[in-house]
């Protein structure tokens, strides 16, 4: 595979860079980083026991076929939304919009004040509807079943979130009402509308342009980046914040980047990401 040597090992380069900076610095977060990259390790382990390696589906899955204009469109139209969802979010959720969304997110049980429906919104109905009116086809997005095995995989990454989900409730804090809340807002918050956003929109379009496996290492490294704090915050350690999002996330990214890949659809990763999120909440 062309470029695999130098796009991994400069990934490697990156997030260890990234994770002596947190040891000197932050060693919980650092700590913290070392068990993402690990789990993620291991997640993609069980895809790959479970799913086989298929190289002709994996050049045709997540990879855009638009030229000349409309690849120019497709790209402005990821670059504004990537850009938004860093820079324009704080005032999205002042607008009358959002004001409508929250009053909807209530009445579906979801509470005032949550994102799930704003990121639906702005990260996957209206960016894929403006790609779809350009000529995106699913499979370009990750919109697609996926391949045999993936419900085996996703049973294998079921493993260390029903272990918790039992814990928590073993322990009396569980209620199965807010375990749905969690779930619902997981999914549409961060499981799918981000994977749908780098895994589907970013990957797929980068790919235009770059190698699959460098592909797959830059959005790994813009999806640690869009976790960052709000610019203009002057109570943020801007070295440790870049540092530890690229070294607690990148890893995260780019593990469910290599998944979709093989699975042939962005589900399968989106599931895995709501698990993730679910047992943030749940050990929280």
């Amino acid at each position: 595979m062309n470029g695999w040597r130098p796009a991994h090992a400069l990934f490697l380069c990156v997030c260890g860079a990234c994770e002596l900076v947190l040891l000197v610095f932050d060693r919980t977060s650092a700590y913290i980083a070392i068990g993402a990259f690990a789990y993620g390790l291991i997640l993609w382990t069980i895809t790959r026991a479970c799913i086989s390696l298929d190289e002709a589906s994996e050049e045709t899955v997540l990879k855009t076929t638009a030229k000349g204009w409309r690849l120019a469109l497709r790209v402005l139209v990821v670059a504004v939304t990537l850009s938004f969802v860093v820079f324009g979010r704080q005032w999205f959720w002042s607008s009358s919009a959002n004001l409508a969304l929250q009053h909807l997110s209530v009445r579906i049980g979801l509470g005032n004040g949550d994102s799930a429906l704003p990121n639906l919104l702005l990260d996957v109905l209206i960016p894929g509807a403006l790609l779809f009116l350009l000529g995106a086809k699913p499979i370009e997005l990750g919109l697609t079943s996926w391949r045999k095995g993936a419900w085996y995989a996703l049973l294998g990454a079921l493993v260390l979130p029903i272990v918790v989900i039992a814990i928590w409730f073993g322990k009396g804090h569980g209620a199965i009402g807010l375990l749905l809340v969690f779930l619902v807002h997981n999914l549409l918050s961060n499981g799918f509308s981000e994977e749908f956003l780098m895994r589907g929109m970013t990957l797929s379009h980068l790919r235009a342009f770059i190698p699959k496996e460098w592909a797959v290492v830059v959005q790994a490294i813009l999806f640690g980046l869009f976790h960052l704090a709000p610019l203009g915050r002057h109570d943020v350690n801007w070295l440790t914040e870049v540092a530890g999002d690229i070294a607690m996330n990148a890893p995260i990214g780019f593990f469910l980047a290599l998944i979709a890949l093989r699975a042939r659809s962005v589900l399968l990763p989106g599931l895995i990401h709501t698990t993730l999120d679910t047992i943030n909440n749940v050990m929280g």
